[in-house]
């Protein structure tokens, strides 16, 4: 089967999507020819059978060229695929899904968000099948929805055998994540225990107020603090792999994707995301009344206990969450 991919970023040095990179890896082993139309194109090494093309977006190209390109490309390639597999963006289900039915090429959408829209609906019609990982995902409810594995590459996130110490929070630092509240938490929890605490996130300018806030917070912690931008994958990995726990506290409604490598890491995570139930060890999932306790628990853990735990995170992500199982189930899906 040949397969036409439509995403947002190839490039193996993105800090957010750079994972996706480590996708077309793996599903190039299931298909003959994989043909992408990314908006943006960076650092890619990929295997000969996966051509990529760019919209423009680093040569910094108008919306108007965007779309003109995304036209010229699925028609130009149109006798180079069978079916379309769009990944997260549900506008490009909208611009080209008449056509691709028109040329007789089914359209997959890959959307996992916890909001939406009537676009997002309009989407899903348009769409053979809508895949998701969480189940609250707002798509998840749809009649041709298909929950998916989250798709770690576990070969990359893998336990190094390094010294693991300290606490870290990495994301974006924005009040969605709820980095002001988990260094609230860690601050607590450190005048018992003391433990070096890394805040690794990007600034948004959009929350320059919060970013304050956090600033504050982290003075009155006693142990280490890094700030900087995000990092590429393989220091992410780097990071999980010498960190003894990973504190991340995104609402429910989407699986965060940090949490599943970090577990393939065998590093010990703490969510206070219900929906992971299942997924991951209780131990691991706090509410929003006890997360102090958590904490302190999992940081008081014996050594032995601790290790099994570690063993029992990564076990459960190569079983239910990897991308090996997940480019097998969608080649069986598309």
């Amino acid at each position: 089967m040949r397969l036409l991919v439509v995403t947002q970023v190839v490039d193996i040095r993105d800090p957010i999507l750079g994972f996706f990179h480590y996708w077309l890896g793996e599903f190039s082993k299931h298909f003959d020819k994989i043909t992408v139309i990314c908006l943006k194109k960076g650092e890619c090494s990929l295997p000969s059978n996966v051509n990529i093309v760019s919209l423009g977006k680093e040569d910094k190209q108008s919306r108007f060229q965007y779309i003109l390109r995304f036209y010229k490309y699925i028609f130009h390639y149109r006798k180079e695929y069978d079916s379309v597999f769009v990944h997260m963006n549900q506008e490009y289900i909208l611009l080209g899904g008449l056509l691709w039915a028109l040329l007789g090429k089914p359209a997959f959408l890959w959307r996992n968000h916890s909001k939406g829209f009537w676009i997002t609906k309009l989407a899903g019609k348009l769409s053979k099948k809508v895949f998701y990982t969480s189940p609250q995902s707002f798509t998840a409810p749809f009649k041709n929805s298909i929950q998916m594995p989250v798709g770690v590459d576990t070969d990359f996130f893998k336990p190094s055998g390094v010294n693991r110490e300290g606490v870290l929070i990495m994301g974006r630092i924005s009040p969605v994540k709820k980095v002001s509240e988990m260094i609230a938490v860690a601050s607590e929890v450190a005048n018992k225990i003391p433990f070096t605490l890394k805040v690794i996130g990007g600034l948004d300018s959009r929350f320059l107020d919060y970013y304050e806030e956090v600033k504050r917070g982290l003075e009155k912690f006693p142990g280490k603090v890094v700030q900087g931008d995000g990092v590429p994958l393989d220091k992410v990995r780097d990071l999980f792999c010498s960190t003894d726990i990973f504190m991340n506290f995104t609402p429910e409604g989407s699986y965060d994707k940090m949490i599943f490598e970090a577990a393939a890491c065998g590093t010990l995570v703490l969510s206070t995301n219900s929906g992971l139930a299942g997924q991951i060890p209780n131990e691991c999932i706090s509410t929003s009344k006890n997360e102090t306790s958590t904490l302190e628990n999992l940081l008081k853990l014996p050594l032995d206990i601790k290790s099994d735990l570690r063993n029992s995170l990564r076990e459960q992500i190569v079983r239910h969450h990897g991308l090996t199982h997940l480019a097998v189930r969608l080649t069986e899906e598309l």
